[in-house]
């Protein structure tokens, strides 16, 4: 069984993309893995920035 089913964390996935969205965040997209989430973060607007490679 897969950590996010194990510990039953979809509602708690989704609840914090509804959090971005309230705090003027998008989540541009999203990938639910077996053990953990992949989710890029768009900060237009802000004066965030993506770190330097």
């Amino acid at each position: 069984m897969s950590l996010i089913e194990y510990t039953n964390s979809y509602d708690l996935v989704y609840n914090r993309f509804d959090f971005l969205e309230k705090n003027h965040r998008i989540a541009i997209g999203y990938a639910i893995m077996p053990n953990h989430v992949h989710t890029p973060i768009d900060f237009a607007g802000t004066d965030k920035k993506c770190r330097e490679q």
